[in-house]
């Protein structure tokens, strides 16, 4: 039953319950002598003040079975949602699949679609990395680590793909990292660190290792790793905190999408 009706059933019987309770009262006030004694009590309000007990337990019962019926309808509608962003994700990839081939109603040959080119790149940005307690960069280090929306957008981009990725046609993808010119400072002075290039080139290379190992490990093909590559944006001659943000990324390249490619 939708909620919205279960409400309005509750409310429809809480009231009904209600007027009973006072119709019964204004009939026990009826009863009452004028001089303020009630005419047999024992006969005739007895029983009136138990039907008034037995009044409100059935209220009490019918509300709280109302609010379990709530409850059970709110939680299915909950399961409902669960697993929501999978389902999307696999719709998705079904119309990548469809849209490679059209089926002719003849023999049902698979006819391709002309060549597409699609520049498909995915971004993720960084906060500035910082060095660890031991004074290293590690790959759990604040700025190299995967965050959480970065997990999210890594689990969606894995359930899109899961079905392009087949045998003897893989989904590839290409990751590079990079990280901006600010310098590493010490603790506790905050003095700038002699090697921050250095540590800039680690942080670019643990960034895209990390992302590389986690498409790896959901079955993926990942290209090798390209090093000693420009920063695609300038941010040294503008050091400001917004351009060198810029800078601290990975991007990931889709190389080849496999079956649900366009143009193979």
């Amino acid at each position: 039953m939708d909620a919205r009706i279960e409400r309005i059933v509750m409310y429809v019987v809480v009231l009904g319950l209600a007027i009973a309770v006072v119709w019964l009262s204004v009939t026990i006030q009826e009863d009452e002598a004028p001089d303020g004694n009630c005419a047999g009590c024992e006969d005739g309000l007895k029983p009136r003040l138990d039907a008034i007990d037995a009044a409100i337990d059935d209220l009490g019962k019918t509300v709280a079975n109302v609010a379990d019926a709530v409850d059970r309808g709110l939680a299915g509608f909950g399961q409902e949602l669960a697993g929501l962003e999978g389902r999307v994700a696999d719709a998705v990839s079904r119309r990548l699949l469809e849209a490679g081939c059209q089926v002719t109603r003849s023999g049902g040959e698979c006819v391709r679609n002309p060549p597409v080119t699609v520049n498909s790149r995915f971004t993720f940005l960084y906060e500035n990395a910082r060095l660890n307690e031991d004074g290293k960069l590690a790959p759990n280090s604040v700025g190299v680590k995967l965050a959480g929306r970065h997990l999210d957008r890594l689990r969606l981009l894995a359930s899109a793909f899961r079905p392009c990725h087949q045998d003897g046609d893989p989904v590839r993808f290409a990751v590079t990292g990079y990280a901006s010119s600010a310098e590493f400072r010490s603790q506790p002075d905050g003095g700038p660190l002699p090697d921050s290039e250095a540590l800039n080139r680690e942080t670019a290379n643990l960034r895209a290792r990390i992302v590389r190992d986690y498409l790896r490990n959901q079955g993926f093909e990942v290209e090798p790793p390209r090093s000693d590559l420009p920063r695609p944006y300038l941010d040294d001659a503008l050091p400001s905190v917004g351009q060198q943000a810029l800078n601290r990324t990975v991007f990931i390249e889709l190389a080849s999408a496999g079956a649900c490619g366009l143009s193979r």
